[in-house]
């Protein structure tokens, strides 16, 4: 039927953003030293919808409507570690075509995962990666010229900012305050999953800056 066809080749999305251990300015290379900054807490949205009784129902979403936490195994919350996130992914690809989207994913989420990633090939600018990846500021730059922070998005097209600087995530990880960094983690995501969602439903261009959000490579 045309709603099971769509059931098979629809991707199913899925929205993330992490948090780090180390800020640019403690490490010798700055900004060019991302992949040392490792990974204190990953959080994904995985859907709309996300379908308890679907293919990730194994896994317990650390919140309704489809939001996961991984991280390492201090963090002290319900998650997989952060490993675990393309291991998981890839396993369910098999059954469903997945996107990867967020806010600045390809200049800085995916290579600080890299950095930080125990599990094996599977690495987003390896060739092969089997997800397509969407970032969302990086279309804006294109289409604008210039950087968009996420802050700044998420007021014009929401009506409501970020709850917090990310500057301050590595001290609430080393202070053991792991509540509030995951928390503070899943508002940047559940920010940018509903800019996705109004982007969606735009044609595929991000509203307000009518940027295309166009499908790139993960560096």
């Amino acid at each position: 039927s045309p709603e099971g066809g769509e059931n098979v080749t629809s991707p199913l999305d899925v929205v993330f953003d992490l948090e780090t251990v180390f800020l640019a300015k403690e490490l010798p290379g700055g900004w060019d030293d991302k992949h040392l900054m490792r990974v204190s807490c990953l959080g994904a949205r995985i859907g709309p919808p996300y379908d308890e009784r679907g293919p990730f129902s194994d896994v317990k979403p650390h919140r309704p409507g489809g939001y996961f936490v991984f991280g390492p195994d201090d963090l002290g919350v319900p998650h997989e570690p952060t490993s675990a996130f393309c291991q998981m992914l890839w396993f369910k690809s098999r059954q469903l075509p997945i996107r990867l989207i967020g806010w600045n994913i390809a200049g800085f989420d995916i290579p600080v995962y890299e950095g930080d990633y125990d599990g094996g090939q599977l690495v987003p600018s390896a060739p092969g990666f089997p997800f397509e990846v969407f970032d969302l500021m990086a279309a804006c730059e294109r289409h604008l010229g210039h950087r968009v922070h996420l802050d700044e998005a998420a007021n014009h097209i929401l009506g409501e900012g970020k709850s917090g600087d990310g500057a301050l995530a590595p001290i609430l990880y080393r202070t053991g305050q792991h509540e509030k960094l995951v928390n503070y983690c899943l508002k940047d995501v559940e920010l940018t999953a509903r800019i996705w969602d109004k982007t969606v439903e735009h044609d595929m261009k991000i509203p307000w800056y009518d940027a295309p959000a166009t499908p790139e490579t993960a560096r």
